[in-house]
């Protein structure tokens, strides 16, 4: 995977804000639930958007990408 997850672990609180602007349908129950695992985000995407699994993994590299910009 291309996402490094130590990344997001490290600094999940302003990833996670970050992830509810991009995917509103995402809970705090959720967030709390991901805790930074970019599996359980995966998952968790493609049970809320009904994502397949090549677009979970699009869309969290895309966005991966953007906030690596910021």
């Amino acid at each position: 995977m291309s996402t490094d997850t130590d990344i997001l672990k490290e600094h999940w609180l302003p990833y996670a804000n970050a992830l509810t602007r991009k995917w509103p349908q995402l809970t705090e129950d959720d967030l709390r639930s991901i805790g930074g695992d970019v599996d359980r985000l995966k998952a968790r995407l493609q049970e809320r958007y009904d994502f397949t699994p090549e677009q979970v993994q699009h869309e969290v590299d895309a966005w991966y990408r953007e906030e690596g910009q910021r």
